[in-house]
Formats: C-alpha cells, structure tokens, sequence
C-alpha cells in the first residue's frame, strides 16, 4: 500500500470509529432524555413516589365514591317524561336541584391544599357533549352584560378563572347540569311541554344568593332549553336554603329551626357522644370513632380536635373527583379508601337520622313551605290558573335531602352533585290531576308518604294530586302532632 492510500485507509478508519461513536451516544443521549420525559409526566400525573399511589385501591374506592361524584362523562339515565303519549299528556314539571361539583367548604388542619382549576378547557368541551357550545354562548353574554333581570344580573354565567375560590362551582359542575338538561330535554321532547315564544311566562327559576346555584340553574337550562335567552326569563332569590320567598305565600320563618337550616340527615347528631347515647347504635359508633382514630393518626390531631366528619369528607371528595391527592404535612396521605370509610359513615349517619322523630319534625316544618307552593301551583296549573309549565328550584345538599326525607322517599345517602327531585303534573281527559315524583331520574311516587298503597296507576307510578294537596294542607303537619304552622315554629327544639 503506498502512502497515499495509507492514509486515506486511516482517515476512513477514523471516520468510522468517530461515527460509530456518535451513533452510540446520540442512542444513549435519546433514550436518556425520553426517561427524562416519562418520569417527568409520572410525576406531575401520578401519585408517583406518594404514599397515594396506589391505583388498585383507588379504583376499589371509585366504586362507591363516584356515586357521589357524579362524573360528567358518564351518561344521564332516569325516567322523566316516562308516561306515554295518547292517555294522558303532561301539564308541569317542578324540578329540585342540587348544585354542581364545587371547591371545598372547609378546610382541614395538618393537610396540604391543592388547587382546582376553575377555567374551562378543550378537554372537558369534548367528553361532555353541549358543552363547547355553552362554553361559546356564556362567554359572549358575560362580556355583554347587563341583560339579565335582578336579582343575578351581576352573576357571571360559569366559572372563569385560574384557581376555584372556596365552595364555588367548578366547571365539573357545569357539564354536570349541561348533561342533565341535555338528557331531560330529551325525555320531554316528545311532550312538547313548552312554547318557545313564551318562555318568559312559562319558565320560572329560583336560586339561594350562592352563585353555584345560579351557574348551575344556567347550565341545567341550557341543556334543556339551548337556545334560551336569560334576559327573557323570570328569576327569583331565597334567602335561605329551604327555597322559601314571598312569592310562596306562606311563613319562611320558623323560629323553631332557624339553627338548624343547615342540617340534613347526613350530619345531624354526629358527634360521637350524641351517637353513643343514642339507643341501638353501638355498631355505628364503633364504626365511625374507628374511623376517627385512623384520621387522628394519619393527620397527626388528636381525635377530639379534628372536626365534625362531614366537614373532613368535604375536604377528601373534594380532591378525590378531582383526582388530586390528599397529603398531610408529614408527607402521609389519607387515602382514597379512607376517604370512602369516611363516606359509609356519614351515610350510615343519615340512615340513622332520617328515622329520628326529631330529624322528621325539623325537615317537615322546613320543607313545608315549597311542599305547599309546589303542590298548590300543580293545582292551579291542572285548572290552568297560571301559565307556569316548568319550575326550577336551584339549591343544595341541605335542600334536597330534607325534601325528600319530608316526603317518605329519602334513603339517607348524601345527595350526589347534581341530584334532583322531579315533580311531574298529567292530567287525563275528564279525569283528575295526577302526580309522579321521580328521584335521581328513578320513579318513586309509590314510596311518597301520602301515595303509599294509592297509586292510580302502579306501572306509570301515577298518584292523584289531591293526595298531595291534602299533606300539604293537614296531614303532614299532624303526624309531628300539629296543625298550626306558625305555633308549631314556637316550639323550640331542644335537641
């Protein structure tokens, strides 16, 4: 070989060794980087290296907690507007909501808050159908403003910005309601209840002063009226939860449970020395101080520091349907399974109290006066006194399951996000008015106190109106032994 081929064979060699080199490291250097990338995206969306991670038993968790969750994906089912066409045909529809998911109300020492999105984004517009266009309409009339009647005209129509304050809506929240009155716009539709051009007398809303309940009132009516126009619509305020106005003609104050407004059966008397002493309920207390001394330990207080249990569920369901860990201080967590122990007991709790003689008298005297305004418009709308076909009543937990307990048909499970009451109005040519109630879209009128073994029609689940006229008038009143409302709320409870 001679010298000039040598060295071209040398610089070949080195070109090659260099390459192979190059080849080798820019391998390594790729895959180290998609390491990089994989435990970088482990770590912001896993419980990764967290004493939360722990997917099994999250999902053995969801089974019971998703209930209470109500995730918007999933789809709407119910029997509203089950009646067939021909027979009867439907006159009203009164419906009781509870607000949409929501940022915590409480707060829970010894724990690590996480923040909730409160925008709403591509994703949720495109796994909850409606929701991109509601997206679109509500944006353009809270930049205009200023065209809805009082008392909400300074509302905004959903929840816009970065992080979700305290209790307010979330925009989980609004595809629940936009789902919902998709579904029921659906089940009605055949009925041909309401007149587009007359919406404004025959639509009638009715929030609390809690801006959830108005966002979430827009996005149940959203989804079943899409082409609404808010200005057009009648809207009223309560003052309370009870969802009682002016407007109901009846007495809202009832001194005898002005403190107790709030309660619902979920978390009355649930302090652990009110249920020892309670007879029969040495089960439930077992159960509910173990779940006491588990917290006491994973969150490091002291069992009698912590607060009332429904106040630490607030904190964990909160994160758990936001799939957001709940991390003490120490850097322990309490885990979904925990979260769901403390769900069971405070059910539990509910299932105890809604049999309570003293929980029966406080709802009955609190619910009376929407019983008798819902019942009593049913009337004048069978005789067709008002022009009134659909009544939304925008309210909370507290609402919800008093209404129910106050009319036979509640189970004592807290109400999940989004659960309604629906109060449907038939009537049958040269025939009485009837009545169905439908709870979380299943058919319950047959479990109503006054409808019991009085069903016109067991099937369709039909009861005469009178039957709920005359609750309304004496008998719910009676069987607490009373007949005077306004002398029954004389008499304070001392509970």
């Amino acid at each position: 070989m001679n010298v000039y081929a040598e060295s071209i064979y040398r610089e070949a060699s080195f070109l090659t060794i260099a390459m192979r080199f190059y080849i080798k490291w820019k391998v390594i250097l790729g895959i180290a980087c998609t390491a990089v990338v994989f435990f970088i995206a482990y770590k912001v969306f896993s419980y990764s290296d967290s004493p939360c991670d722990d997917g099994y038993h999250r999902v053995e968790a969801a089974d019971v907690l998703n209930d209470y969750c109500n995730p918007p994906h999933l789809p709407a089912t119910g029997q509203e507007g089950g009646v067939p066409l021909g027979e009867y045909s439907l006159v009203s529809v009164h419906v009781v909501i509870r607000h949409g998911d929501r940022a915590a109300i409480h707060t829970l020492k010894n724990t690590v808050k996480q923040s909730i999105d409160c925008q709403i984004h591509p994703h949720l517009e495109e796994s909850v159908d409606g929701m991109k266009d509601f997206y679109k309409t509500m944006s353009s009339i809270n930049r205009r403003g200023g065209s809805r009647q009082n008392p909400y005209e300074n509302y905004t129509t959903f929840p816009d910005s970065p992080m979700c304050e305290r209790s307010s809506l979330t925009p989980i929240g609004v595809s629940q309601h936009v789902r919902n009155g998709r579904y029921l716009r659906e089940r009605y539709s055949r009925h041909r209840l309401l007149n587009r051009d007359r919406l404004s007398d025959q639509v009638l809303i009715r929030g609390t002063k809690y801006t959830r309940t108005f966002q979430s009132a827009v996005a149940f009516l959203y989804g079943l009226l899409p082409e609404l126009d808010l200005g057009l619509l009648q809207f009223e305020m309560a003052d309370n939860n009870s969802m009682c106005t002016r407007e109901t003609q009846y007495e809202c104050w009832c001194p005898a449970i002005s403190n107790l407004l709030s309660v619902f059966s979920c978390t009355f008397h649930q302090e652990l020395t009110r249920i020892r002493e309670s007879s029969g309920s040495e089960e439930l207390y077992n159960h509910v101080s173990t779940v006491y001394r588990q917290l006491s330990q994973k969150i490091g207080l002291p069992a009698e520091d912590l607060p009332r249990m429904s106040h630490i569920f607030d904190v964990g369901i909160t994160h758990f349907c936001h799939n957001k860990p709940l991390l003490t201080t120490r850097g322990d967590c309490v885990e979904p399974l925990m979260i769901r122990s403390m769900y069971e007991a405070v059910n539990e709790l509910g299932q105890k109290s809604r049999l309570d003689k003293d929980f029966v008298r406080i709802v009955k005297l609190k619910m009376q006066p929407l019983m008798y305004e819902i019942a009593h418009r049913m009337q004048a709308q069978a005789r067709e006194r008002t022009s009134l076909k659909l009544v939304l009543y925008s309210g909370h937990d507290s609402t919800v399951d008093p209404l129910s307990c106050a009319l036979g048909i509640a189970t004592g499970v807290w109400p999940k996000y989004a659960a309604r009451i629906v109060f449907e109005l038939y009537a049958r040519s040269g025939d009485a008015a009837f009545l169905r109630v439908l709870l979380d879209g299943v058919v319950v009128t047959g479990d109503l106190i006054f409808c019991r073994d009085r069903l016109t029609d067991v099937g369709l689940g039909l009861c005469k109106i009178q039957h709920f006229l005359d609750f309304v008038n004496q008998d719910s009143l009676a069987s607490i032994d009373e007949k005077d409302y306004k002398l029954a709320c004389q008499r304070l409870l001392t509970i």
